[in-house]
């Protein structure tokens, strides 16, 4: 995340820098700075941010639930590990990878996870 961070600062002083330069030169040249430039060019950020708040569908919820069903995964992989024989856990590994080779694991492989360990807790 904090390279995320660092490459959206990078990009916002370079369009600064983009856009402040022809600031700099007109300032030489007339020995004023141009109000209306200085203003958008510092506003250009603010708005670029307003705007990808607005438009983005990132949700830190299901980055979380992600998260989660990544770990049920490789605690069912190691559980396999330590229990070869256990059919029902091949079928169940099976099932998350083909899904998400499809693009739908973490929803599927937390729910069918907790639905193996129940069925292991009821034996």
């Amino acid at each position: 995340m904090t390279a995320l961070y660092s490459v959206a600062a990078l990009l916002c002083a370079l369009a600064l820098g983009i856009l402040l330069w022809p600031l700099l030169r007109q300032r030489r040249i007339t020995g004023q700075w141009s109000a209306l430039g200085v203003a958008v060019a510092f506003a250009i950020v603010p708005v670029a941010f307003a705007v990808y708040v607005y438009v983005s569908n990132w949700d830190p919820e299901v980055q979380q639930r992600a998260s989660e069903g990544q770990r049920l995964v490789q605690e069912l992989a190691a559980r396999l590990e330590q229990s070869p024989d256990d059919v029902m856990g091949w079928e169940l590994l099976f099932r998350i990878l083909e899904q998400h080779r499809k693009g739908a694991v973490a929803p599927l492989a937390e729910a069918d996870i907790r639905a193996v360990e129940d069925a292991g807790n009821e034996e």
